[in-house]
């Protein structure tokens, strides 16, 4: 295997570790807040962009309501731009992920290194100590992710934008 081609696959590897997310539910009508359920971590973002985090309660036509460290609270649907859940943890998911990809890069930073280097065959003894160093590095990496996401379940429709119309002269009626 070349170094370009080994360098190609640590590329590929990294970028798709980066580049997956999960995709945010489509259905994000004021219906859509009957799927939680009470108790669960939520949180609310105002239209001043304020947010609020705590345990869903119930809701209405209108209103929401939540605890937030042991108050009640209401918020109007007027005033609230979005609604999220709180998903389940992920950062088992992240270092597993983080372990592999860090044991490849590990493994393919060994072969290079090795095949640099001025004897022939060390390129096994080089992946043997650059691999668990790798994983050791991915695995922190991936746990320190932050651990939980965020899943839309109700967003405001966006306004209309106001339309604002001057007059040329204000002193004409």
């Amino acid at each position: 295997m070349g170094k370009k081609s080994v360098l190609a696959l640590l590329i590929l590897f990294t970028a798709a570790f980066f580049c997956s997310t999960d995709a945010e539910d489509a259905n994000t009508t004021w219906d859509s807040l009957k799927q939680l359920a009470v108790g669960q971590k939520i949180q609310i973002v105002e239209m001043s962009l304020k947010d609020h985090q705590g345990t869903f309660v119930a809701f209405t036509g209108d209103t929401i309501e939540m605890d937030v460290q042991g108050k009640r609270t209401g918020y109007q649907r007027d005033s609230i731009l979005r609604v999220s859940s709180r998903g389940p943890s992920k950062r088992g998911r992240h270092a597993l992920l983080g372990t592999a990809i860090g044991a490849g890069a590990g493994a393919i930073i060994g072969y290079l290194a090795g095949a640099s280097y001025h004897e022939e065959g060390e390129e096994g003894v080089f992946m043997l100590v650059f691999t668990p160093i790798g994983a050791g590095v991915g695995a922190l990496t991936g746990a320190s992710l932050p651990a939980h996401d965020y899943r839309v379940i109700y967003r405001a429709q966006p306004r209309p934008p106001i339309k604002i119309s001057f007059n040329a002269n204000p002193f004409r009626k």
